[in-house]
This record gives structure tokens, C-alpha cells and sequence, in this order.
């Protein structure tokens, strides 16, 4: 934490799911402040009706003191490992393992060696899952995250938040109230009542009214990631661990084992198009959830980044005056986060003939820039996708390089071939390939 004057009192807008984990996560940070919860009469967001996340979030409920045992039980969880996804032209299903780092024999990467043998004729060896560093842990990180009842979660935060004596409230009309138009004075709802607070959490609307009105601006990434706007959930579900994905220019069908839904591209007179505001926080105010950034990735993505940048505020505790310096530091860090989400949810809607488009988000040019030149995911600092992850969509969606890494063409075909099956066998998702 940069100051030394920790906020006596935070004011946490919005009613959802991000709302009431936020209000929950800096109440265990700060036991001594008064965290109030303004709730408006604001339509729920596809992360309140959807439940899905990424394995960050169980990261966050550690941090907050979230059994998983009670979260798993209580929101019907499932750990999710692997996505299939399956296009309406007919092509072959692209099935994805969840994967974190890319392993390595002999200093040769795994899918190095995949690679060099698939370019010698050797479709024995065609294990997707395997070629994406798939040589799987029983962990919760090696996967896509975790699929569950939203009304049932948000039911558990509200339980959560109640324990702590965290104040909640309905509100109707609200608009945001700056003297100098650096920092947020207060809370005006109907009836002309005030909330004021030490500092300020946006989880409503896209974008946010508090950091809007504090001169943030909505990047629009439309032109790359398309709005989504969720047409109904409906059975059937997957009748499997997996995700099971079928894309279409109009739509997305999404079945988890949990639930399905459909999400509908939708028309720029129904919603704000994806994006990320220019600055997340500013002064004594920030914003979070679809308030600060959307660019769905039908992973979980969305809530996943959500508790990543919790976290990541908690790290940075606001002080009571705020601090330039510190609003700057976590608005520069959340930026480069949101863009890496939106490189990850725009390569959801690649071809393997696109990796020559010049239109491509500069973030994901460049990753496939060097992925096709020898197969190298390259080194992004903070990047919460995992190299495995990125690896395993390149080669599912039929990407090859021009070339392999020359360390593949140094070990003896026969000496890797027994490598690929050794690292398969430990594969459970890799057993039945063999």
C-alpha cells in the first residue's frame, strides 16, 4: 500500500456478482473500514447469469477466505479441463485441454518435437491435447476454470457479505456528485440522499458513470471482438467435463455441465460495444466488471479478470488521500491486462487463414507473428492466459508454423517419437487417443 492512511469508508456500487465480491474482498483487507453496498435497480449482467469463471477465481477465494469445499458444494461447481468446439461449416471439432506451462525434454519443448514429427506424415501423433504441453495435474490451475449455478454464487456472496456487516442497500435513480472533477465528492440517489465515502467502486454498467464523469473514455474493440448479449439459457447441457462450444456469425451456443446458454451477437443500438475504459481508476475511484472492461472469451474470462484486478487493488490499497501515483500504477497494470483479455477473446473468433489479416488487434498480430515463424509463445509480462492455453487454441484452430524450433530436428525421430507417447500416456484426456 503507497499511503499511509488506510480509507475509513468505501462505497461499492452495483448489485452483482462483482459487486458484492469486491465489497467482500476489501472488507477482509481493511476490517476496520465501513463498506456500504448501493444496489440499483439495473438489469443483471451476462457474469451474473452465466457461472463461469477462471481458475483465478478460486486464487480469489482463497484470498478472501472462501472455502471451496462450501463453494462447490453450495453453487454446484464443476472444475472444467478441456473446450470443444465445433463450427457449423463442417470441419473437424477443435478439441482444447486446458494446459498452464509448456513442458520440455531434453531442453526441446514438447510440441517442438509434436510438430517436427506431425511435418514427417506421422498423424499417429496427432494428440492435440498433448501437442498443447498437456501432461496434465490433478490441480485446480491446470484447467479452464470452474462452471456453477450464478444464482447460487451470488446467493453465497450475499450470505458472505451479510457476515461481515457489510451494509446493503436498494437504491433507484443514482448519479455521482465531483467538486473538482478529479475525485468523486458522493453518491446522490432519489430523494436527494448523499453517500459519501473515503473512496469509491464502480461494478455497474458499461461504462462506468464514475470513472466516465472522472474522463475516462470507452476504447471500442468492436471491429475486432464482436458484442454479445445473452439470448436465454436452454438444455440441453454438456453431457460431459467439457465445455462444448458451437460458433456462428450470429450466435454462440455455449453447454458447460451445468448449463447452457446462447449469446447473441448483438446490434449497437442493444448494447455498448466490447472495449476496456482507457483508465480503470482515478483519484478515489475505480471501476470494475463489465463497468471497466468487456471482451467475452467464453471461458470465464470475464469474471476471472474481474478478481484479478480485486486482487491486484488490494495490493495497492488506496489511501485515504488518494495518491496520483498509486491510481496511475493500477490503472497502467489493469490496462495491460485488459488488453491481453481482449487479445484472448478475439483469437476465439480466428480461422487458421487469418493469421495474415492486417486488421488483427496489434497484441494478437504479434503473437501469431511469432508463433508462426517457429512456434514460440512469446514471453508477455503478466499475462494471466497460460502459455499451454495459448498454445493448445493455436494448434487446435490448425495454425502451423513455417517452421520448427532446429533443437526438435537434434533428437532422433524414434527417441522423440517415445517421448510424445510417454508424455500421452500421463495424459489422462490423452489415454483414448492412443
Amino acid at each position: 500500500m503507497m499511503g499511509t492512511d488506510a480509507p475509513q469508508s468505501m462505497i461499492v456500487i452495483g448489485g452483482g456478482i462483482v459487486a458484492y465480491a469486491a465489497a467482500i474482498a476489501f472488507r477482509r483487507a481493511l476490517p476496520m473500514c465501513e463498506i456500504t453496498l448501493l444496489s440499483p435497480a439495473t438489469p443483471a449482467a451476462t457474469i451474473d447469469q452465466v457461472g463461469a469463471a477462471s481458475a483465478a477465481i478460486l486464487d480469489f477465494h482463497q484470498h478472501i477466505g472462501l472455502n471451496h469445499a462450501q463453494f462447490m458444494r453450495r453453487c454446484d461447481g464443476t472444475i472444467v479441463r478441456e473446450q470443444l468446439w465445433t463450427y457449423a461449416s463442417g470441419s473437424t471439432p477443435q478439441r482444447v485441454s486446458a494446459a498452464s506451462a509448456i513442458p520440455y525434454r531434453d531442453g526441446v519443448a514438447i510440441h517442438q518435437l509434436w510438430l517436427a514429427q506431425d511435418a514427417r506424415g506421422d498423424t499417429a501423433l496427432a494428440w492435440a491435447d498433448l501437442a498443447a504441453g498437456n501432461a496434465i495435474a490433478d490441480d485446480h490451475s491446470t484447467s479452464f476454470g470452474v462452471r456453477f449455478d450464478a444464482t447460487r454464487y451470488h446467493a453465497l456472496l450475499k450470505d458472505f457479505a451479510r457476515h461481515l456487516a457489510i451494509h446493503a442497500h436498494q437504491i433507484d435513480h443514482w448519479q455521482p456528485e465531483t467538486g473538482d472533477g478529479r475525485h468523486i465528492a458522493a453518491i446522490t440517489t432519489e430523494g436527494a440522499q448523499r453517500w459519501c465515502a473515503d473512496f469509491y467502486i464502480d461494478a455497474t454498467t458499461t461504462p462506468s458513470p464514475l470513472l466516465s464523469m472522472l474522463g475516462a473514455v470507452w476504447l471500442d474493440w468492436s471491429d475486432h471482438i464482436p458484442a454479445m448479449t445473452l439470448a436465454g439459457l436452454s438444455p440441453p447441457r454438456s453431457d460431459s467435463q467439457c465445455d462444448a462450444l458451437n460458433p456462428t456469425s450470429k450466435w454462440m451456443d455455449w453447454h458447460s455441465p451445468k448449463w447452457s446458454a446462447r449469446l447473441t451477437a448483438a446490434q449497437a443500438a442493444d448494447s455498448v460495444p466490447t472495449g476496456r475504459l482507457s483508465c480503470t481508476r482515478h483519484g478515489n475511484a475505480m471501476a470494475l466488471g463489465d463497468a471497466a472492461l468487456v471482451a467475452p472469451s467464453f471461458d470465464g474470462g470475464s469474471l476471472g479478470v474481474a478478481c484479478l484486478d480485486i486482487m491486484r487493488a488490494i495490493k495497492l490499497l488506496p489511501g485515504r488521500v488518494p495518491s496520483a501515483r498509486e491510481a496511475a500504477e493500477y490503472a497502467r497494470q489493469t490496462a495491460i491486462i485488459h488488453d491481453y483479455q481482449g487479445d484472448w477473446a478475439a483469437s476465439r473468433w480466428l480461422h487458421a487463414g487469418d493469421v495474415v489479416d492486417p486488421t488483427l488487434r496489434r497484441g494478437l498480430s504479434d503473437m501469431l507473428m511469432q508463433f508462426t515463424e517457429r512456434a514460440r509463445i512469446p514471453v508477455r509480462d503478466m499475462d494471466h492466459i497460460p502459455p499451454g492455453q495459448w498454445l493448445g487454441w493455436l494448434i487446435a484452430l490448425g495454425i502451423r508454423p513455417r517452421r520448427t524450433d532446429p533443437t526438435a530436428r537434434a533428437i532422433d525421430p524414434a527417441v522423440a517419437h517415445q517421448y510424445l507417447h510417454q508424455a500421452a500416456s500421463r495424459s489422462a484426456l490423452s489415454r483414448s487417443s492412443l
